[in-house]
C-alpha cells in the first residue's frame, strides 16, 4: 500500500474513485484530492480497473520517498511531480517500466540520485530537479534521456558539473 507515503494521510486502494475517469487524460493527486470526479478530503482511493487511465501523478506534501513499481498500478503514467516534499533519494526502481515524459522533483531534499535512476527513460523531455540539496550528479545520469529538452538544476548545492554530464543530449 501507499499508506507509508504520508506522515498523516493514508492512501488506500479499495473504492472506485477514478471509476468515472474514462477520459483520455486522467490525473491522480496525492495531497488529499483526486481528480477527476472526486472531492476526497483525506484518502485517495484507486480502483484497479481504471488505474490505467492515470497519466499524471502529482504528489505535494510530506512525502519522504517515491514508491517503486508505480508501473504496476499506473500503466500509462507519463508525468510524475513530487514537489514541496521531503524526498532525499531517487533510484532506478522508482521508474521501472514507466515511459515518462515529465519528471518534476522540485523543492525537495534530494541529495542522492543513483547513476542508473533514469535508465530506460528515453522519452523524458523535461526534468526539474531545482531547489534541492544535490551536491554532485553522476557522469552518465542523463545518458538515457536522449529526447531531453528542458533540465532545471538551479538552487542546488552543485559546485562542479562533469564535462560528460550532458554528452548524449
Amino acid at each position: 500500500t501507499y499508506k507509508d507515503l504520508l506522515d498523516s494521510k493514508p492512501i488506500t486502494r479499495n473504492s472506485g474513485v477514478l471509476g468515472q475517469a474514462a477520459q483520455r487524460r486522467a490525473l491522480a493527486r496525492f495531497n488529499g484530492v483526486a481528480y477527476p470526479d472526486t472531492d476526497a478530503d483525506t484518502d485517495l482511493d484507486l480502483d484497479g480497473n481504471s488505474d490505467s487511465n492515470v497519466e499524471a501523478l502529482i504528489m505535494d506534501g510530506k512525502f519522504k520517498f517515491l514508491p517503486t513499481n508505480l508501473n504496476e498500478i499506473f500503466k500509462n503514467l507519463v508525468r510524475i511531480e513530487v514537489m514541496n516534499s521531503k524526498l532525499e533519494k531517487i533510484k532506478k526502481e522508482n521508474f521501472n517500466g514507466l515511459n515518462l515524459e515529465v519528471l518534476k522533483l522540485s523543492k525537495n531534499r534530494l541529495k542522492t540520485i543513483d547513476s542508473d535512476a533514469l535508465e530506460g527513460q528515453h522519452s523524458l523531455i523535461k526534468i526539474s530537479l531545482d531547489r534541492n540539496k544535490i551536491e554532485t550528479l553522476p557522469d552518465k545520469i542523463f545518458s538515457f534521456t536522449t529526447q531531453l529538452e528542458t533540465l532545471r538544476l538551479e538552487n542546488n548545492n552543485l559546485k562542479v558539473l562533469s564535462e560528460n554530464l550532458l554528452q548524449n543530449l
